[in-house]
């Protein structure tokens, strides 16, 4: 009998900092792993643990008690058909456990982010015994939600390998576009093997851009885009993603950011800014919060967001709540300005 269900748990995972695997985003998943890489001999035991096969039988059952149902749109995720509790090996495999990044974004943190060398040292221990052979049934092998892949010389390796080892694996990677280039990309052997690139971009003018991206260029990183863009144009990588946090700094440029995206056939992503590590702008969150209705902007942003939504439909992703904003009365507006110029 046909059921629909998420696909996620028989064929992805997603490995983080201390090893342990997650079938879906951690978050997602109530923090529900189904094993740790350093405390097996093989992938084997964790894919078919007991722990794996309790989540799957309980999501073919239409469960999903192991789902976090606030913040996930598990819909979104179903598809109608039939899987096994225990399945062939991963098809996307995603890799979220190397920090290591060469910008001080202040969205993410406040200094340079290096992986402890204890972290590095243990997974380049296991590449070629555990993390390339969990690959063996991957189609998209994914570098993202961790660090920045050309400030780490672990994951270009890990990559470099990858990309010999499995002639027909496909790549997807999450960038901040600086660094991350033709001769990059050749160097490591994967020029004509990118499934998707996801490029973090919370400014389309040169001046919100560098205030944000500390250390790092616009006219380099527009010039990394231009080549992407290209590739993208020549059906050589599938899709090009830019992702937009949201905050009182940037939110006016959404307009342009989305125009620029769809001129060059990429895909635009808006986020919320979420607090994060507790750096800079997690400090001043209530500040930067434009979509919140004690925000001083909040009916300048709910004006921008529908001007998006009325002239680009559905060409850009974007949250759920950002859609259902509701504009507070003048007086309220004119309180929250007042609340908030005397918080300076």
């Amino acid at each position: 009998m046909h059921k629909t269900v998420c696909l996620r748990p028989f064929s992805e995972i997603e490995i983080t900092e201390n090893g342990d695997i997650y079938t879906c985003c951690p978050s997602y998943l109530k923090n529900y792993t189904i094993g740790n890489l350093f405390e097996v001999s093989s992938f084997d035991e964790i894919w078919y643990s007991q722990k794996a096969e309790d989540l799957r039988k309980n999501i073919i059952e239409g469960k999903y008690d192991f789902c976090n149902k606030e913040i996930c749109n598990i819909k979104s995720e179903a598809e109608n058909t039939t899987v096994s509790a225990t399945p062939d090996y991963p098809t996307l495999v995603r890799f979220a456990y190397d920090k290591q990044c060469n910008l001080k974004c202040c969205i993410c943190r406040d200094k340079l982010i290096n992986s402890d060398n204890n972290v590095i040292s243990k997974f380049d221990s296991i590449i070629d015994s555990m993390l390339l052979p969990l690959l063996k049934n991957a189609q998209i092998m994914s570098i993202t939600s961790a660090g920045e892949i050309t400030a780490s010389q672990h994951s270009q390796n890990l990559l470099k390998k990858a990309a010999e080892l499995y002639p027909n694996l496909k790549f997807e990677i999450l960038t901040n576009a600086f660094l991350f280039n033709e001769e990059f990309c050749t160097r490591l052997g994967i020029i004509n093997k990118i499934d998707r690139v996801i490029v973090s971009m919370h400014g389309i003018n040169k001046s919100t851009y560098e205030r944000i991206m500390r250390g790092a260029k616009f006219e380099i990183v527009k010039k990394n885009l231009d080549w992407l863009f290209s590739l993208r144009k020549q059906h050589k990588i599938n899709e090009v993603s830019i992702v937009f946090v949201v905050s009182s700094m940037n939110y006016k440029e959404i307009p342009n950011f989305v125009s620029y995206c769809l001129e060059n056939q990429a895909v635009p992503i808006i986020w919320e800014y979420r607090p994060f590590n507790n750096v800079e702008m997690a400090k001043k969150y209530s500040e930067h919060a434009v979509w919140e209705k004690q925000n001083p902007n909040y009916n300048d942003f709910i004006k921008v967001i529908s001007y998006v939504e009325e002239n680009y439909k559905n060409s850009c992703r974007m949250p759920e709540l950002f859609k259902n904003l509701e504009p507070i009365s003048k007086f309220q507006e004119y309180m929250n300005k007042i609340k908030f110029l005397l918080k300076l």
